[in-house]
């Protein structure tokens, strides 16, 4: 129960479990806005063998999905890059889109 308070803290909103109830009342707080548009989209990259842990596109938070696209477009450069899943930033990760070579 303890993870799962703390993974509800992280989120962009205030989550209150009332004591003895087993319902969550979720409400934006000041900063939810902000938050959410900051970074939206990540870069999730299938290698033919190593890993893409030394590519800068593969690390950076992408705020348009067009920034997004241009970064996969570097990565596909790379012989070892196979393809590369665009993803929101949130948890767990939900697909956008493929871009393939």
């Amino acid at each position: 129960m303890a993870l799962f308070i703390s993974v509800l803290a992280r989120l962009p909103m205030r989550v209150t479990l009332a004591p003895g109830s087993r319902s969550i009342e979720r409400e934006p707080h000041d900063g939810a806005h902000e938050a959410l548009h900051e970074a939206m989209f990540r870069l999730i990259v299938n290698m033919r063998r190593g890993s893409a842990s030394g590519m800068p596109q593969a690390w950076a938070r992408y705020a348009a999905v067009e920034d997004a696209r241009l970064g996969a477009q570097e990565l596909l450069r790379d012989d070892r890059v196979l393809r590369v899943m665009i993803a929101r930033n949130v948890v767990p990760p939900s697909y956008v889109e493929w871009v393939e070579r």
